[in-house]
């Protein structure tokens, strides 16, 4: 019965019942260290990482630790006890989370994947690392990052996922399955979203897919084009990317039409 009141989230819940709490077994201003301590504490807790930027009330630019998210603070309070015996200064905080917030809409911050990246995978970032959630006009865009064991695999093996959901995570529809340098636009049941695809020199040129968000399923492609704007749901606005001899890259506006099928 205890593992069944756990992660329970703002989108779940009562407004009385909202806010959660955090069992804190370390706060750390880079993604590294937190991911480190929080597959340690996978052994007793369902541990997570989580962004103090998701709470109002906790100090910002945070990746924290967490040996348990719930609303049931008794049950935080059993686990803070666990806790100790891992992280001796783990500690209880309540989370105001923030509305649309990961924390509040209960999408991972960091996928559990993320821990299989290799210590010597030097170019990775903090942002490889961290998923996002866009709230959109209607509904809501996850860039969920995730890592693939790929030798030589040129992006050392990461991953974006582009998904779309209305309400609930556990309801999402893939779009893509990999997507740098996104850019997004949404206008009724159509979103349109822009991928970097190929690089010329310094400069990326992208891919724009437009989706009907009901089915996932692709209406409009155009290559070399990018900041996507829907004016109407039947109508891509974006801008065509151009190189010129000199290697500059220049942009000039185009408007297309969606299909309806």
């Amino acid at each position: 019965m205890r593992l069944a009141s756990l992660l329970l989230v703002a989108c779940c819940l009562p407004a009385a019942a909202q806010q959660p709490w955090l069992v804190i077994a370390g706060s750390f201003p880079s993604a590294t260290e937190a991911i480190k301590l929080t597959a340690k504490l996978r052994a007793i807790e369902p541990a997570s990482v989580v962004m103090s930027s998701d709470c109002e009330n906790l100090r910002q630019g945070l990746y924290l630790s967490a040996a348990i998210v719930t609303t049931d603070r008794a049950v935080a309070q059993s686990a803070l006890e666990r806790a100790k015996t891992i992280a001796h200064d783990s500690y209880l905080r309540e989370c105001k989370a923030r509305p649309a917030s990961r924390i509040a809409l209960n999408v991972p911050a960091i996928d559990p994947s993320i821990e299989r990246v290799p210590d010597d995978a030097v170019n990775w970032t903090d942002e490889d690392r961290t998923s996002t959630v866009a709230k959109l006009p209607s509904g809501y865009l996850w860039l969920r990052r995730t890592y693939v064991a790929a030798p030589g695999d040129p992006q050392e093996g990461r991953r974006t996922a582009a998904l779309f959901f209305a309400a609930k995570p556990a309801e999402a529809r893939q779009l893509t399955e990999d997507c740098s340098d996104s850019g997004h636009a949404q206008n009724g049941t159509r979103v349109a979203l822009s991928c970097a695809r190929e690089s010329a020199g310094d400069n990326l040129f992208h891919e724009i897919t437009v989706y009907d968000t009901s089915t996932a399923r692709p209406l409009l492609q155009i290559k070399h084009c990018r900041k996507p704007n829907l004016p109407t749901p039947n109508q891509l606005a974006c801008q065509v990317e151009e190189v010129d001899a000199q290697g500059t890259l220049r942009l000039r506006p185009k408007q297309l039409e969606i299909p309806s099928k």
